[in-house]
């Protein structure tokens, strides 16, 4: 009973709750409730000014799916065990957003699930922002939510600021000073306040955040337990993260206090699934051979594709041996204009000149390999020349049937 109270169990993916559609939008819409957006790089929070806590509150992912004609998933409706089905991606970079697509699904997400029915979204807009968010990005927001969405107005902030001012704003005695430590997912900055004025040419920026913390913590548990290194994904990592990791006041005193009986009062057992006997997945004869046969296609296709983007490249280095070719000739014929070629093509000497021909024509003997005796052998020395022959008895077929296909579509 002792050991049970402290057994933690993972959460499955299906219980990710989807996320909720809110119906009661008219009276935000008679008085013109601005709408708040808490856009981290993690998880988005998003409700009503006014309202205690966040109404949508979910991972910030969209996943778009592999098959054709598929649904386009945003937060709680992506569920992890279907991911094998989707294509799940963030639309930011670190903390700042590059994928304005994604960003659009997301803030589709939010207008639907907040219950806006309306054409236009008529409600003012406060959405946050990192640390030194560049223009580029606050433009493309801005055409977004004036061009896209036709909000009246839209307020940017940092969220760490607007946090500060949450705790001290109704204080009796609110401090003018501060230093404020904002851990986000993938970054931590450093803001001082002096004065009640940020002082942002003192920010420092720690490329350390919850994401660094939960992929340690991963790497850890699976170097302990190298017997369930699958089972301890990342996901799992970001639970026990969020359920059982704290900071310590006094890290030297907190070590210590591992080393005697209250060790076991802070231990706790991860719950992992255990099945006696599992079962093989069974498949059938021809479910074998299709998938044989599919993955006989796809060599096929990667063989094919390889191939073409070797003749291509042996065709572009042709093209460079001609015309670094033409240029030595110039030595002998026009030496003036042998100088200013010759400085064009970024050589100072006729050395580098060979040198570099030298090198192409080494690549291209490499690169067309064992095409070359059948090439031979049929009178061509180049992929140009042969290319250049497949071209002319293609112009020659078409030229013979010419005067035939007018009576055949007659």
């Amino acid at each position: 009973s002792e050991w049970k109270d402290r057994t933690f169990t993972f959460k499955s993916p299906l219980e990710i709750p989807d996320d909720p559609t809110f119906k009661d939008y008219s009276p935000f819409y008679r008085i013109h409730s601005p709408i708040v957006i808490d856009n981290g790089s993690y998880r988005c929070r998003a409700g009503w000014a006014g309202e205690t806590n966040p109404r949508l509150n979910f991972q910030n992912l969209v996943a778009k799916p592999r098959v054709k004609d598929g649904p386009q998933l945003v937060g709680g409706d992506i569920k992890l065990a279907d991911l094998s089905k989707q294509l799940a991606r963030s639309a930011f970079d670190g903390n700042v957003i590059f994928n304005f697509d994604h960003q659009e699904m997301i803030l589709d997400h939010i207008f639907v699930h907040l219950g806006v029915d309306k054409d236009k979204i008529d409600h003012p807009i406060l959405f946050t922002e990192p640390v030194c968010n560049p223009n580029y990005v606050r433009k493309n927001m801005s055409e977004t939510f004036f061009e896209c969405y036709g909000v009246p107005s839209v307020c940017y902030g940092i969220d760490a600021l607007f946090s500060h001012y949450h705790h001290t704003a109704f204080m009796d005695d609110p401090p003018s000073d501060a230093l404020i430590i904002s851990s986000g997912f993938t970054s931590t900055h450093i803001l001082p306040v002096l004065g009640n004025r940020l002082q942002a040419s003192h920010i420092k920026r720690l490329s350390q955040g919850g994401a660094t913390i939960s992929s340690y913590g991963q790497r850890l548990i699976q170097t302990k337990y190298p017997a369930h290194r699958n089972a301890i994904s990342l996901d799992r990592a970001d639970q026990i993260k969020e359920e059982h990791v704290y900071v310590a006041t006094n890290y030297a005193k907190e070590m210590e206090s591992f080393k005697g009986k209250e060790a076991d009062s802070k231990s706790v057992i991860f719950q992992l699934e255990f099945n006696l006997n599992p079962a093989a997945p069974v498949v059938s004869e021809e479910e074998e051979q299709r998938r044989q046969q599919a993955r006989k296609e796809q060599g096929l296709k990667l063989k094919e594709a390889a191939a073409k983007r070797r003749l291509d490249q042996v065709s572009d280095k042709e093209d460079q041996i001609s015309m670094l070719e033409e240029i030595k000739i110039l030595k002998t014929t026009d030496p003036e204009k042998f100088k200013v070629e010759l400085e064009e093509a970024g050589f100072t000497t006729i050395g580098q000149l060979t040198k570099e021909i030298a090198k192409l024509k080494s690549f291209v003997n490499k690169a067309v390999g064992a095409e070359v005796q059948p090439m031979e052998e049929a009178g061509f020395t180049t992929i140009g020349q042969l290319t250049k022959e497949i071209a002319k008895l293609k112009s020659f077929v078409n030229k013979a049937v010419g005067a035939e296909v007018q009576p055949m579509e007659e």
